[in-house]
């Protein structure tokens, strides 16, 4: 069984304790540190964060996420954008209004009206993807979906949200501002 200790402290007192487990705020650094048996500590919370090169179960995603309401029905890989009563619904390519701003996708099915979990940025998979190695996938006019193919009928939002990496069923989805409105 492992002790849990908390102190706060300077990076120059990183915790070195190799009979238990010993986290370290360190407040001139705001880093997080934990010790291990082999006396050098490492960072819990590093400056950077490596996400794995595939996801070994369907469904999943790991990233940077957010709780949102959902303003309608969703499942998970649903792309989505905020609507003006605050809630997350189904993005569409169709309009500057359902496509422009930021982009989330939904972690799991959550209801209408729900609280959920939306991926922000990172690594998603989904089996039911067969996604050519390394495609940009734009956002779609099916609302929700991404697409290899960028939307060109008059008004359509041509925005660039994710790309297929390392496999046919996985994506590294980031959910940025803007786009190009197809005139």
């Amino acid at each position: 069984m492992a002790t849990i200790l908390t102190r706060s402290g300077t990076d120059a007192n990183k915790p070195s304790n190799a009979n238990a487990a010993e986290l370290l705020l360190a407040t001139d650094t705001h880093r997080l540190y934990h010790g291990n048996a082999s006396g050098a500590p490492y960072e819990i919370c590093p400056t950077s964060i490596i996400m794995p090169k595939t996801l070994s179960t369907d469904h999943t995603s790991v990233g940077m996420k957010c709780i949102q309401t959902a303003g309608e029905a969703l499942v998970f890989g649903d792309i989505c954008c905020g609507n003006n009563s605050g809630k997350w619904v189904k993005a569409d390519a169709d309009a500057w209004s359902t496509a422009g701003g930021m982009l989330l996708m939904a972690d799991a099915s959550i209801s209408s009206d729900a609280d959920g979990v939306f991926l922000i940025t990172g690594i998603a998979r989904d089996d039911t993807s067969n996604w050519t190695l390394n495609a940009p996938l734009f956002l779609s006019t099916t609302p929700g979906v991404l697409t290899e193919t960028a939307p060109s009928g008059t008004d359509d939002v041509i925005k660039i949200v994710a790309q297929a990496t390392n496999n046919a069923d996985t994506i590294l989805f980031r959910g940025i501002q803007g786009g190009i409105e197809h005139t």
